[in-house]
């Protein structure tokens, strides 16, 4: 009896490791892991499942982000790009970035050799319109952007630092700071800022993206340029450039085709943009066709050349039917050639008489070569948000400065 007890028992032990072992197995493969953090690790090649970095890593070489798949770094993560080839992040088409840090907390893209050029930055392509054809190819990585949807979503970036970008692929092709491809407005931009680059600080390639709260130091290029039909809007922006530097905002509609359609056409609102002193600056250069909106703007000294150049027929047309507008804004005039030139450059005479920006009531040529700085604010601007409620209340001319403190350089 006892020897039949003992052979039951081990007959019940097996089946129920049998069981656990089948049990196990089910498990195994239906179960979907979800995807593991990684700290303090490398950032290469391609991106094709869902991704979170904390802490610090270390980017290397040609990195993107494929369609479908999403990119998340943890409030006070530090990128930092090797030294040793040529490094850049790209989001490509389909794909998200995720990159919220915080005031006390920001998240940091860098590199290893801590001098302006010496990475290649961060690009995102999106789905929104462009007008140099249906799609392109970003200058930057070859990768596909631009289509129909004015409102795709690439993430958000909110409270990052991009330092040091720049590098030169060749004579023709310079990575900026940020770059947005045909990106949309879905993406959420806000709390940026791009630290001693050797190109431009952020330029739009159209898409419709908005920004907000935006600061380019020391770009050696220019600070803010568009073209291809960059429909966004933007609030509190400053371009301080450093001891050299090309143009505040350089606007373009496209080259090959002045009128083409989207049209860049910006709406911009608190600017302030100071300039490093070079004779042959502008504080901005509006040209081949582009239209937008610039209110409670300054631009103090150091742009030394113009305070304003806008030149091309087309880019004047926009002046006389009202889709180009300078107002509420002090100017400098303490400059080596005129404060504001108006130019065709192409033989299409346009008599824009009487649309002159200097003929607004609420534009301030004066002297603002010193004394003037990115905490510079001046009374009796115009609230933006009692026509678009993407624009915060505001009643002052210029940038301000405090929503700088605590994350920024």
């Amino acid at each position: 009896m006892k020897k039949q007890t003992k052979i039951t028992s081990l007959l019940w032990i097996s089946l129920a490791i049998i069981s656990l072992s089948l049990s196990n197995c089910t498990k195994d493969e239906n179960k979907e892991e979800p995807t593991p953090p990684v700290v303090n690790n490398e950032l290469k090649g391609d991106i094709t499942a869902d991704i979170t970095f904390e802490g610090n890593c270390t980017l290397k070489g040609k990195v993107h982000v494929k369609s479908g798949t999403t990119i998340t770094f943890k409030e006070g993560c530090i990128i930092s790009a090797n030294a040793d080839e040529l490094s850049y992040l790209l989001i490509e088409q389909g794909a998200k970035i995720i990159a919220e840090g915080s005031a006390t907390q920001p998240i940091i893209f860098t590199s290893e050799l801590q001098e302006a050029g010496a990475w290649g930055g961060l690009h995102i392509c999106g789905k929104a319109p462009i007008n140099s054809g249906e799609t392109g190819l970003s200058e930057i990585g070859d990768a596909l952007y631009g289509g129909n949807n004015p409102s795709d979503n690439s993430g958000s970036i909110k409270y990052v630092r991009i330092e040091y970008s720049g590098t030169a692929l060749d004579d023709e092709h310079e990575a900026n700071g940020l770059s947005f491809y045909g990106v949309g407005n879905g993406t959420n931009i806000n709390y940026v800022q791009i630290y001693i680059g050797a190109d431009d600080g952020l330029e739009f390639f159209g898409g419709t993206v908005n920004i907000k709260h935006v600061m380019v130091y020391a770009a050696k290029d220019d600070s803010f340029d568009w073209v291809e039909g960059w429909q966004g809007k933007g609030q509190f922006l400053i371009a301080q450039q450093g001891e050299e530097g090309d143009r505040g905002f350089e606007g373009d509609n496209l080259k090959s085709d002045n009128a083409a359609a989207p049209k860049s056409s910006p709406t911009l609102s608190n600017i302030t943009l100071i300039g490093s002193g070079d004779a042959e600056n502008y504080g901005i250069k509006l040209r081949r066709g582009t239209a937008g909106i610039f209110k409670n703007i300054i631009i103090a000294g150091g742009f030394d050349k113009r305070s304003i150049h806008i030149e091309n027929s087309e880019t004047l047309r926009n002046m006389l039917d009202g889709k180009l507008v300078v107002d509420y804004a002090y100017i400098n005039n303490n400059v080596s050639d005129m404060a504001i030139k108006y130019s065709e450059d192409d033989g299409d005479a346009v008599n824009i008489e009487g649309h002159e920006i200097e003929n607004s009531p609420n534009v301030y040529l004066q002297d603002l070569s010193t004394n003037t700085d990115i905490s510079t604010t001046f009374t009796g601007g115009y609230n933006m948000n009692s026509e678009d409620d993407f624009f915060e209340s505001t009643d002052f001319i210029g940038a301000g400065s405090a929503w700088l403190n605590g994350w920024s350089l």
